[in-house]
């Protein structure tokens, strides 16, 4: 394997304050690091070198600014235990401030064998210094790396790393989920091995990576992956996380050197997009790669593990929509050229099962098993660790076996961390190369594509985007499954290996206002088929057929073509439309069209008063909520129910509402009411009425 860039150097890559880690860097005392890899004849073997001992990836306070992460540290020692994974007889620490916001100053370090409690071991107490001071300054945004330190360490020792933070330090950097007990006391405690005074925590503060000097490993393998990788609900302090227990597999079953697996999970953590907090709180896989990865010492393969945090309700790809097999396909893609691009070699985790708890549904089961297929036939990772087959219940392979579920059907406990390490093929790992996945052709899908309301009663394309995989071209067929009443007819694509396409469908949706699921499907002969998209739309009627057609929301929230946008400040007694009473909300989602993002709402009865010419009119009124559940709505003209939803409504769910309106012989005023039964707010995002004569003047607001 050829020599990449120094893992130091790498840290120029990093999205933080660049300037500020050289600053700090600069005063640093040069460092003799020995060479980044193996020659090629192994002859460096059995030399020393830096290898990763651990390493946690950073995290920022969020947003709350009530949270004691949020507060920090004022005079006062932080004790971060860690389990070293690789021995030698000189570590070094990194410190982080990458999420701070000012400077931090650190009065003392101090590092030594932790023994239980808050105790240390006396005869390993050593202090750390930065330059050769003793005292430091980390700037914002910024990484701190530590002097060498003359401390002998074996594989397997817990250390202790005291950290006295002198002044205040406003919101701290840290990892969450450590999963083990750390230790936090008033004033500088680093410099006493009891373990009086000091509070247990569960969480690591500042301490990012501790890198030991080596002559017993061969380089450093990064576990890469959300919380899952980082060992959520395995036993506290037990160090039963799958990383932990794959060092062990390594160092009982491979004689000689072995490589150190360090662990940078992340509870929560997606692949495609940046979660929680602020969006340098929480970065994604892509955007993290060089930081937590590429940056570690002498690092040489990588397991990466995402997939399960994109598919949850809350995750997603760049629309905020739950993702794809090809938002997936694509993302993992991004990670492993990355990973090629600084000569690592990468391993990719199959997501595991999850059914039985909330993500779990079809069309994300759908997904999950394609991006598995994916993962195993496709050849594009090195190496494929099938954490799916070694976890599922062979009886029903949605969900994951008894014995290795923590309780939350997400999460394994011990004995499922067990079965993941236990999945991984050790050659690989230890750089002896690994049986190749037989790569089999195939087409990957991508998601539905329309213009989002659609006009009922009038064709219009919707598109399907496939990539071919396959090693010959392919002549596929496309069909839309649909409800009773739409219509478009088959289309056919034939692709070269290698190339895109996109299938485009007229499709031809009912004269009246409806809601809809659309559904590709794609017969490719033997090719497998990886996709099976879908796509939520919404019909709508022309402003022309309209005697009023209302979209409801904020004053300046955007408003449906040919709509007029009703907000809770129309209350004026001149307009042709107001509302007369109720405390009337609104909100706009901002992750779908024009016509679903934004409503009004209340928990309170609204009445709202509109003009309606002579004769019968059809009323469709829309109601729901892209990102939350909504009440029971029901409308009442007078004392009359003219329509109601019958039940709540889920996250996601949107239903046109039909009724009828009676103008009379000349037009009459009529005050709608709109209520919620139950607990719960009611929401109206449109409404439409039909078959009358042109009404009073729709100019968009």
């Amino acid at each position: 394997m050829s020599t990449r860039t120094s893992p130091r150097r790498a840290r120029a890559l990093l999205p933080v304050a660049v300037m500020a880690v050289l600053a700090v860097l600069a005063t640093l005392a040069p460092v003799a690091v020995p060479a980044a890899h193996a020659d090629p004849d192994g002859s460096d073997l059995g030399r020393p070198r830096w290898v990763g001992g651990w390493t946690a990836a950073p995290l920022g306070a969020g947003s709350s600014t009530d949270t004691e992460q949020h507060q920090g540290f004022d005079d006062q020692t932080v004790r971060n235990v860690v389990h070293l994974q690789a021995g030698g007889d000189t570590v070094r620490i990194e410190l982080s401030n990458a999420h701070g916001e000012q400077a931090i100053h650190l009065g003392a370090v101090t590092v030594a064998v932790h023994t239980g409690g808050g105790e240390l071991d006396e005869a390993t107490l050593r202090e750390v210094t930065f330059g050769g001071h003793r005292d430091a300054v980390i700037g914002e945004g910024a990484l701190l790396v530590s002097d060498p330190v003359d401390l002998e360490v074996d594989p397997g020792t817990d250390l202790a790393v005291s950290i006295h933070l002198s002044d205040p330090t406003g919101p701290v950097t840290w990892h969450q989920n450590a999963e083990a007990t750390s230790y936090l006391a008033d004033s500088d405690r680093t410099g006493e091995t009891s373990g009086d005074g000091f509070a247990e925590i569960s969480s690591w503060f500042f301490l990012s990576e501790v890198s030991v000097l080596s002559a017993q490993s061969r380089g450093t393998v990064v576990a890469f992956g959300d919380s899952i990788t980082e060992g959520y609900r395995s036993t506290t302090d037990a160090n039963l996380r799958y990383p932990d227990l794959l060092n062990e597999r390594l160092r009982s079953g491979s004689p000689g050197l072995v490589h150190s697996v360090v662990n940078e999970g992340i509870g929560g953590n997606r692949l495609l997009t940046n979660s929680f907090g602020t969006v340098r709180d929480h970065l994604s896989a892509q955007s993290r790669f060089v930081r937590d990865v590429v940056a570690r010492p002498n690092v040489e393969r990588v397991i990466a593990t995402f997939g399960t945090n994109d598919l949850a309700s809350y995750g997603g790809n760049a629309d905020g929509e739950p993702a794809t097999v090809d938002d997936l396909v694509r993302g993992m893609q991004n990670l492993i050229a990355q990973a090629h691009a600084h000569d690592i070699e990468i391993m990719v985790g199959t997501i595991p099962p999850f059914g039985g708890s909330s993500i779990h549904n079809d069309r994300t089961e759908q997904v999950r098993q394609d991006y598995n297929t994916w993962v195993r036939i496709s050849g594009e990772p090195d190496a494929v660790a099938d954490f799916d087959q070694a976890l599922r219940d062979p009886d029903d392979p949605e969900r994951m076996r008894a014995a290795y579920d923590s309780g939350d059907h997400v999460h394994p406990g011990d004995q499922g961390y067990q079965a993941m390490a236990d999945a991984i093929e050790l050659r690989w790992v230890q750089g002896r190369g690994s049986q190749p996945a037989p790569v089999e052709d195939h087409l990957i899908l991508g998601s539905l594509e329309m213009a989002q309301p659609m006009t009922g009663g009038t064709a219009q394309p919707v598109r399907l985007p496939v990539t071919n995989r396959a090693s010959t071209p392919v002549t596929l067929t496309v069909r839309l499954d649909l409800p009773d009443g739409w219509q478009a007819e088959p289309v056919s694509l034939e692709l070269d290996p290698g190339q895109d396409g996109v299938a485009e469908l007229l499709v031809t949706p009912p004269q009246e206002p409806a809601t809809a699921t659309l559904t590709a499907a794609v017969d490719a002969g033997s090719v497998v088929v990886l996709g099976r998209p879908t796509a939520e739309v919404a019909t709508v009627p022309t402003a022309e057929r309209a005697v009023w057609a209302l979209d409801f929301g904020g004053s300046d929230t955007p408003v449906l073509e040919g709509y007029r946008g009703i907000s809770p400040e129309d209350v004026a007694e001149d307009q042709p439309v107001r509302w007369l009473d109720g405390t009337i909300d609104w909100r706009d989602r901002g992750n779908t069209d024009d016509l679903r993002r934004d409503f009004v709402l209340s928990d309170q009865p609204g009445t709202l008063r509109l003009t309606i010419p002579a004769g019968t009119h059809r009323v469709y009124l829309l109601t729901g909520d892209s990102s939350y559940a909504g009440g029971r709505l029901v409308v009442r003209e007078g004392d009359s129910v003219v329509a109601d939803t019958e039940d709540k409504l889920t996250a996601g769910e949107f239903r046109w509402l039909e009724f009828d309106l009676d103008g009379g012989d000349t037009g009459r005023e009529v005050d709608l009411t709109f209520s919620v039964s139950g607990a719960g707010t009611w929401r109206v995002n449109a409404l439409a009425v039909l078959d009358g004569e042109v009404g009073p003047d729709r100019t968009e607001r």
